[in-house]
């Protein structure tokens, strides 16, 4: 499974023990009406993170939805529509996720998260976050999602 290069640490051979009760969380706000939105990690082991919120591509048009984007109805209306997603193979509305080695959808990355939360693998580095729509299309967006890792 190829995951992030900056996630996985590992491969340097660095040994740091850490303390379950030094957990740390560290989060970022992703908002809709914004382009890409960075956050950096200090080198820590992941235990786990949570995704969580609601934002809108048109907030008089469609309905919040979650960090995987349309679905339904809406996504059909949207489909037919204006052709302002950056990535047309993902959903619109959908979290993107840029760690320097190419933009991944949220499903991918959730999926990624969780082998090394479940490894407790070393992490580290820059990502950057947006909604999965061009920079010109954002001004009628709504609402936020919220990214947390946590860290030891």
């Amino acid at each position: 499974m190829q995951l992030f290069q900056f996630l996985l640490l590992a491969a340097l051979g660095v040994l740091i023990f850490s303390d379950p009760s030094r957990a740390a969380e560290r989060c970022k706000n992703i908002h809709a009406r914004a382009g890409w939105q960075s956050v950096h990690l200090p080198v820590s082991r992941i235990s786990g993170f949570n995704i969580s919120g609601r934002w809108s591509v048109s907030e008089r048009r469609y309905p919040y939805v979650d960090y995987l984007g349309y679905t339904g109805r809406a996504a059909s209306q949207l489909e037919r529509g204006d052709h302002n997603r950056l990535r047309d193979d993902l959903p619109y509305g959908m979290l993107l996720v840029d760690g320097g080695h190419g933009v991944l959808g949220s499903k991918l990355f959730v999926k990624q998260l969780e082998s090394a939360a479940a490894k407790r693998a070393r992490i580290g580095g820059s990502l950057r976050f947006r909604i999965n729509e061009i920079g010109s299309a954002l001004r009628d967006n709504r609402g936020k999602i919220t990214v947390c890792f946590t860290l030891n």
